[in-house]
Formats: structure tokens, sequence, C-alpha cells
């Protein structure tokens, strides 16, 4: 067990026998869409959709001609939709996700643009930085290599996000 101690945080760690879970089986490893766009618009448009999500939280993501849709809705609350310009790749795609978890991905990702990649409305849709000036491999035109990585993924209505690190 190890103790890491600073003024405002603590840290706690401890070694659990067993085997690591297999983590790379969550990540796709093909996507049949891809999205670069500004991340604080991306946060932004969450912000404010959010305001109309209700008690789920749930925001719908709809990509199409090369614009990302973030609307939410609830009875009682009223409706939003934001339209945010976007390059894209692949096929359209509509998904619902819980927007906090979603905005704690993005606020620990560095950078003015972030890549989305989805493979289906229930796959895990990755999340990762692209200005990575560590990285010169480029893995497709609009993703690039990246030494952190963030995967997010829907299980039975409930959203995770994993932050990965690997090198070279």
């Amino acid at each position: 067990q190890v103790l890491v101690k600073s003024k405002k945080t603590e840290l706690i760690s401890r070694l659990i026998n067993g085997e690591f879970p297999e983590y790379k089986t969550i990540i796709p490893s093909s996507l049949k869409t891809e999205v670069i766009l500004k991340k604080e618009e991306l946060i932004n448009s969450l912000k404010v959709a959010g305001l109309f999500a209700g008690r789920i939280n749930e925001v719908k993501l709809n990509i199409k001609n090369k614009v990302l849709k973030v609307s939410s809705s609830d009875a009682s609350l009223g409706e939003n939709e934001y339209l945010i310009s976007c390059k894209t790749k692949g096929d359209d795609l509509s998904i619902a996700f819980n927007y906090k978890y979603l905005l704690t991905g993005l606020k620990n990702i560095d950078g003015k643009e972030v890549f989305l990649g989805f493979n289906k409305e229930n796959n895990p849709l990755i999340l990762r930085p692209i200005e990575d000036k560590r990285s010169e491999e480029h893995t497709s035109e609009l993703q690039s290599h990246s030494f952190i990585s963030y995967a997010v993924f829907c299980l039975k209505k409930k959203i995770y996000i994993y932050k990965f690190r690997y090198k070279k």
C-alpha cells in the first residue's frame, strides 16, 4: 500500500492480486463515424443542453452533413437544440449520453479540438485530444495518435469513462 499526500489531495493505492481487466477489448479497433470539433464549443453546448435534460441527464448527439446537433428535451423544462459545424468522416449517427459523464471526459482533455469516434449507438465512444505535439504518427486523416486516450461507453443505460495512458 502507498500513500501520496499534498495540501489538498490524498491518494491511496493498494496492490490487488488478480489479472488486470482486458481494457483493449473495450476500445473499438475500427470506427464507422469520426468527428473533429472545437472542445469548448462542445462543452458549452452540453452545458446548455444539460439544463433541459431532466432527471436522467440525457443529451442526444446527431451527426449528419458535417454538423453535430446536440439536443435535449423534458416535458416540464422544454427543449434545446445546438448545432456545431465539424469535420466528419463515415456514417451519420444518432446517440444519447448522460451529458455529465461526457463533460467529465472533455474537461480532462488538453487542446482546442477533440476527436470523437463512434461505431454504433450501443458501442463505446472514443474521446481524445487532437493536438498532441509529442506524436508524429497519424492513424487516419482525421484521427491523431495520442499518448492519453479516453473511452466513454454505454452499458445498461450507464455511461463509463476510462482514461488510458499508453506509449508508442
